[in-house]
């Protein structure tokens, strides 16, 4: 008889991994008896973050009074005769995480399931290397961490990603949708453009003064249109770099943020966010590049510009960003 799934959840870096997650969690509730217990384990965090609390993942987590949420250093645990382990990893298998619970429970069945980390989840190992490359991990990390995911292919795991693509295009998963329109929903619409930046100068993708060029560009092309242009930080980069214009006012993640959900329209590089607000709350976007540079799109494998394309069109640069942006508005 089994009282307890104890899931061990690794790879968490930010909020939108927690609802992921989630999403999982909550069919395992409603699949289930008995209590679950979710073990949230440390991941290094990207640039300057800060690492998710208890208290963060239990704004994000199923409320449910069978649900218990707890953090350990290691997945170093023996299950116990009435406990069912499962792995809960964000993007790949975390391996470490894995050889810890099977070196505890060596006969034990563990069930391991990937969750979708956003846009990589659609690229391949190199383009997976690639990125973490930019987000500043050694070429040892990101070469180790590329081969462990081909590797982990032999686990067996169950992939729990919220796109897939079918003969028919892509098609998104209902229960991830709902998941994150529990934390926010579009039930209005503002007269803003909301600009979701990204820490491209301290990833060497391009230049700061060119960055800001490029987002001036877009500010008077949104302007034009007659939006009011808003700046929404990504959390890993300083908001001061930002004061020629209005920032968003609370400090969330874009598929949190009202402010981004509510806009008329919603314009950056290839993002997980930008792609998120498209296919999740439907708010127009507009996927832009830097002229002149290379375009970030570059760095992506052809699933994922299919994805982006499905949803966002094709990328602009920052003078192609007028008509395109009257275009999107019908103006």
């Amino acid at each position: 008889m089994v009282s307890c799934h104890h899931v061990f959840f690794s790879g968490v870096t930010n909020q939108t991994h927690l609802v992921y997650g989630a999403a999982w969690i909550r069919e395992l509730l409603e699949q289930t008896s008995g209590q679950v217990r979710v073990t949230l384990l440390p991941t290094k965090q990207f640039l300057a973050q800060d690492a998710i609390s208890l208290t963060t993942a239990a704004q994000f987590l199923p409320a449910s009074d069978r649900l218990d949420i707890t953090s350990a250093a290691t997945a170093r645990h023996r299950l116990g005769a009435d406990e069912v382990g499962y792995l809960l990893s964000v993007g790949s298998v975390g391996l470490r995480a894995w050889s810890q619970l099977r070196r505890a429970n060596p006969l034990a069945r563990l069930r391991v399931i990937i969750t979708d980390e956003g846009l990589g989840s659609y690229g391949n190992a190199a383009a997976r290397r690639q990125a973490w490359l930019r987000e500043g991990r050694s070429n040892r990390f990101a070469t180790m961490r590329s081969m462990v995911g081909a590797a982990t292919k032999l686990l067996g795991p169950r992939n729990y990603f919220l796109h897939r693509e079918t003969r028919s295009g892509w098609q998104l998963r209902d229960s991830i949708v709902e998941e994150f329109q529990r934390q926010q929903r579009r039930s209005s619409v503002s007269n803003q453009a909301v600009f979701l930046s990204q820490p491209w100068p301290e990833l060497g993708v391009v230049s700061e003064s060119n960055y800001l060029a490029h987002m001036t560009e877009l500010a008077e092309a949104c302007s034009d249109a007659g939006l009011d242009f808003l700046v929404h930080p990504h959390p890993a980069e300083p908001t001061e770099r930002y004061s020629a214009w209005p920032t968003s006012p609370e400090p969330k993640m874009a598929e949190f943020d009202p402010s981004c959900v509510s806009a008329a329209l919603v314009l950056g590089g290839p993002s997980t966010a930008l792609l998120n607000l498209a296919a999740i709350h439907q708010v127009p976007a507009l996927h832009c590049v830097v002229a002149d540079q290379q375009s970030t799109s570059e760095l992506l494998v052809a699933k994922q510009r299919r994805l982006l394309a499905h949803y966002l069109g094709e990328p602009v640069n920052q003078f192609e960003a007028r008509a395109a942006i009257h275009g999107r508005m019908g103006r």
